[in-house]
């Protein structure tokens, strides 16, 4: 839980750290403690609002911190938030395994709206797709439009509802066996079978340029490649003989952030590694003796320019 919650943290945070600076080191962060915003038990959701506020899903309850003080929304019955997501107009959305709403700002403060109660399940995730809300359930794709909720059940009873995503303009969401499924109109049709590998259930399913996207699956990352996924070699290959992939995301449009077992949180970066592979060989080259190690896996601050050596 407290990987998850540091996966989530990282991701907020990553945009404004290297956004800032090229040559990026350790994350900035600020450390708070239930005496500082009350006594709340786990936390399984985090996002940041239109206006910078950020929120934290806990049981019957959301945090919200504006970078100067706490304020505790509370959420009756709903049990533990799950999902966070912000519509096309600013709005908050979250989901819980039995509750759907959304918060109102009334005056300077939020208030909850509910729409929707019925089972859910803890994988519940928010998709959002341009004007349209998506709501995933154990039982099927839950559709929110123009104030009316509609469901889709899902091609198979072994599809895993938090994988879904937006991907190329269309749904996808994975099954735990393998393979990626689309929606199309109203029925889910299969468009990428499964590699002949044990790598695990769908655990990210990642919209960014690399092939027609990336599957990320415990042991493995694979490219879509037309039907075929295709495993796509990373630096981190070596760490998952024995730790898992948790999640992953696709961030500042060229990096894509992965969440190791017992490791932490790795940056994917194709374009910086190649360009440092190639400082340290001719490094190597101009000076003898010197030995550099460029097959990885390295720490995501440790790119430099040939003129910091």
């Amino acid at each position: 839980m407290i990987k998850c919650f540091g996966f989530l943290l990282f991701i907020c945070n990553a945009g404004i750290v290297l956004a800032a600076d090229r040559e990026f080191g350790h994350p900035i962060f600020r450390t708070f403690t239930a005496h500082d915003y009350g006594e709340v038990g786990q936390i399984f959701a985090i996002t940041e609002d239109p206006q910078g506020r950020m929120l934290f899903g806990c049981e019957d309850a959301i945090l919200v911190f504006d970078n100067n003080r706490w304020e505790t929304i509370p959420t009756p019955e709903t049990g533990f938030i799950r999902s966070f997501a912000a519509d096309n107009h600013g709005v908050v959305w979250f989901s819980s395994s039995t509750e759907i709403g959304y918060l109102s700002r009334i005056d300077g403060r939020y208030g909850v709206v509910k729409v929707y109660d019925g089972p859910l399940g803890i994988n519940s995730r928010i998709i959002v797709d341009g004007d349209r809300l998506y709501f995933t359930s154990d039982a099927g794709l839950l559709s929110w439009n123009n104030g009316h909720m509609s469901q889709q059940p899902w091609p198979t009873d072994s599809i895993t509802p938090f994988s879904s995503a937006v991907c190329h303009g269309k749904i996808w969401a994975g099954d735990r066996n393998g393979p990626i499924y689309e929606l199309d109109g109203r029925s889910f049709k299969k468009i990428a079978e499964s590699p002949p590998t044990n790598a695990g259930e769908v655990r990210a399913i990642v919209d960014c340029p690399i092939g027609d996207g990336l599957i990320v699956r415990p042991s493995g990352i694979f490219r879509k490649i037309d039907a075929a996924l295709v495993p796509w070699p990373t630096d981190i290959d070596s760490l998952l003989k024995s730790s898992a992939i948790y999640g992953a995301k696709w961030i500042l449009g060229k990096y894509l952030a992965v969440l190791v077992q017992n490791s932490g949180v790795y940056l994917l970066d194709t374009e910086r590694a190649a360009e440092f592979t190639g400082i340290v060989r001719k490094l190597t080259q101009e000076r003898a003796g010197l030995w550099a190690d460029v097959t990885g896996p390295w720490p995501p601050y440790s790119f430099a320019d040939r003129q910091e050596v």
